[in-house]
């Protein structure tokens, strides 16, 4: 894997080069460089949105979605120094094109920030342990909170005490209603177990024995509790990435395309 990154990143470098010295030997024969350096740049564009296509088809055997993921962040980092060619500064003049350029910066931001997360989201839910499907994780909530409702009415008919239903009431119904401490589980925070125990140790001073059988049981679902609040909380946390940076996008495809339309239009 690390020969084909190293393959890639060279073609792309290669395509810098290649456009660079185009653009330039345009610029010797008295020709608009621009055009050199904004169509390869317009098509490196949209070759790039391909990459989310390759991920909707990932039925057919082309190649590993990771050497897929190696092109994009690759070919993205090279876009940035085409679109300087081409704009001429980091920053250029006039609203439409601060505008495009806005947007390609929101982009690659987010693109690089996106790469992060596909480095440390997948070892942070190895460490949780367990695979545990995003669409699913409401339904295993339901069960976990029906379980704990379940230990607690059984505790109160053996023990003829309300304890545990009373915390519940205070605490507990409030943190098995759905996901908690999503940035805690996102940093790795100790904050969740720290929650936990500190509940626990308030708590068992006042249990009987057949209370504390069944918050025993509760401290376990406790556990996976947390342990699916961890994947939600990294699973949710790559999604709404992707609701961001697929839109922003695909604004930029729409705006550049508009842009090549104006330069066709005013050069007739």
């Amino acid at each position: 894997m690390r020969r084909k990154a190293i393959i890639i990143w060279l073609i792309a470098a290669t395509l810098v080069a290649v456009v660079a010295w185009q653009a330039r030997q345009a610029h010797l024969a008295l020709q608009n460089p621009a055009i050199i350096s904004g169509y390869s740049a317009l098509a490196v564009m949209i070759a790039l949105v391909l990459f989310n296509v390759r991920k909707k088809l990932s039925m057919i055997p082309l190649v590993s979605a990771r050497v897929w993921l190696i092109i994009h962040v690759a070919f993205g980092v090279a876009l940035l120094p085409m679109v300087w060619l081409h704009t001429g500064s980091l920053w250029p003049e006039g609203l439409y094109e601060q505008v495009l350029i806005g947007l390609f910066y929101l982009v690659s931001g987010s693109g690089i920030f996106g790469y992060w997360l596909s480095l440390t989201v997948p070892r942070r839910l190895r460490h949780l342990g367990g695979e545990i499907i995003y669409e699913r994780i409401p339904h295993e909530l339901h069960e976990v909170r029906e379980q704990v409702k379940q230990l607690i009415f059984e505790a109160v008919e053996a023990s003829g005490h309300e304890t545990l239903t009373l915390e519940y009431k205070q605490s507990l119904a409030w943190f098995f209603a759905r996901p908690r401490f999503f940035f805690s589980h996102l940093s790795g925070s100790r904050r969740p177990s720290a929650w936990q125990e500190q509940k626990a140790q308030s708590l068992k001073p006042f249990l009987g024995e057949a209370e504390m059988r069944s918050f025993e049981k509760i401290e376990r679902l406790m556990d996976y509790k947390n342990k699916v609040d961890g994947h939600y909380a990294a699973q949710s946390f790559l999604k709404y990435w992707l609701y961001f940076h697929l839109p922003v996008s695909l604004s930029l495809i729409i705006f550049v395309l508009w842009h090549v339309l104006l330069v066709h239009l005013y050069a007739l």
